[in-house]
């Protein structure tokens, strides 16, 4: 089989559709030349993108110029974007930043253009190289099935073609391409790999990079079957108003099902170093929790409660006239009345309060540990979180009350309980109603 026939056949086997509009990403070199040409014979509609990160000075312009210059000769819409990075503004170095540039770009081009898909031009051995280096990392599944074939969008094509085979086709029609002579340098570990145990493996059989990818693909299946087996999982717990919970049973039998555990908490949103501390999280006192990526657990009596991490920390708001109306951080508004109707007493989405005794401005903010308050009919304080306690609440109940502030004084904890101090007593005239959208 010849290699463009081998490329349609990849292309088949990846769900590539003839009406399918496609991004290939072209820096200049051997692979993504090589990938633009067997597109280009192929077919495909598509768009060309290089991104110039002016690294290597005059080569870094002459490698646009040529993917420019091919792309004009063939008419493909050539596509380019200038930028410089700095290693010194970079937390995990210039590779990384410029990746990160890179597919942003290839993001915000497909929305414009109404691209379907991106291509890049990985190939088998860029694969086994990425599957040295997870090693030497100690990667799990995820690591070691190495340069997936599909990634949302991105397609990879010549993730099973070997180097030499790229080589000896752009040799045979005449494709330009140019060397990038970074690739030589020991500067990083993929070089070092490539120039010396990748090359080693090779030699060890004929066929070691294709058996190699081969394991790669298997291991691949395995990691997919897992995607597969938590998101099910996930589905068997109790989820309400956003918030999963999971029982004390379930969890540990999460850390008895290893590796399953991995890939549930990853799609719960957390890291993957913090599932030593997740897996002794049942030995913490209620209340506890945990902030992982993107959510937080809490451990909440024989429970774990989950949910998403708010969009922003709690708000602190003041409140400097006895009249108004408030949505952030809570839906709140508050009046001056004459008469209260007693049924109305004993909801606790309103608080009503003795004006004369408030001292302007308010505060609303947060509950933390250690504040107190008199819950009203009671003599003396009361810590808060022995307040909790009493009335059950739950660790996330907990993290989303609010507290107003008179003075120094809790006048209201919203939504549950206003303070003896500030309460109405028999004969008073001067009333501000607070009333919480639920």
């Amino acid at each position: 089989m010849d290699l463009l026939q081998k490329f349609k056949s990849e292309l088949h086997s990846l769900g590539v559709e003839e009406d399918q509009k496609v991004l290939i990403a072209v820096s200049g070199g051997l692979d993504s030349m090589v990938l633009l040409d067997l597109a280009r014979r192929t077919g495909l509609s598509m768009v060309a993108a290089h991104v110039n990160y002016h690294k290597r000075g005059e080569a870094s312009h002459k490698d646009e110029q040529l993917a420019r210059d091919y792309c004009t000769q063939y008419n493909i819409k050539f596509e380019s974007k200038s930028a410089e990075l700095s290693l010194e503004e970079s937390k995990d170095g210039f590779q990384a930043e410029a990746r990160k540039v890179r597919y942003s770009w290839f993001d915000e081009l497909c929305s414009e253009s109404s691209i379907d898909l991106i291509f890049t031009a990985h190939h088998l051995n860029d694969r086994i190289e990425t599957l040295f280096i997870n090693l030497l990392r100690g990667a799990g599944l995820k690591g070691l099935k190495s340069i997936p074939r599909i990634k949302g969008r991105i397609k990879r094509p010549l993730l099973a073609f070997e180097r030499i085979e790229l080589e000896e086709y752009a040799k045979a029609f005449k494709i330009p391409w140019r060397q990038d002579e970074s690739n030589f340098s020991d500067e990083y570990l993929r070089n070092k790999i490539r120039h010396g145990l990748a090359k080693e493996f090779k030699d060890l059989s004929e066929r070691a990079e294709q058996n190699a990818g081969r394991a790669m693909d298997f291991l691949a299946e395995a990691d997919a079957y897992f995607q597969k087996l938590a998101s099910r999982r996930i589905a068997q717990f109790k989820e309400k108003d956003d918030i999963i919970e999971i029982k004390d049973d379930e969890w540990n039998l999460l850390f008895k099902e290893k590796p399953l555990h991995k890939y549930v908490f990853e799609k719960l949103g957390f890291y993957p170093e913090q599932l030593n501390l997740l897996e002794h999280f049942g030995d913490s006192q209620s209340g506890k929790k945990i902030k992982g990526k993107d959510c937080v657990v809490y451990r909440d009596r024989k429970r774990f409660l989950i949910k998403e991490k708010a969009d922003s920390d709690h708000q602190v708001f003041h409140i400097v006239s006895p009249e108004g109306r408030i949505t952030s951080p809570i839906k709140m508004n508050w009046e001056l009345i004459k008469n209260v109707n007693a049924d109305d007493l004993k909801n606790p989405n309103l608080g009503y309060l003795n004006l004369s005794k408030l001292s302007f401005p308010l505060t609303l903010r947060p509950w933390s540990e250690g504040d107190k308050f008199q819950p009203y009919g009671m003599k003396g304080s009361k810590k808060l979180s022995d307040f909790f306690t009493d009335i059950k609440l739950s660790a996330i109940e907990k993290e989303n009350v609010y507290i107003l502030v008179s003075g120094s004084e809790i006048a209201w904890v919203v939504g549950f309980r206003v303070s003896d101090n500030f309460a109405l007593k028999s004969g008073d005239k001067s009333i501000i109603k607070f009333e919480l959208d639920s």
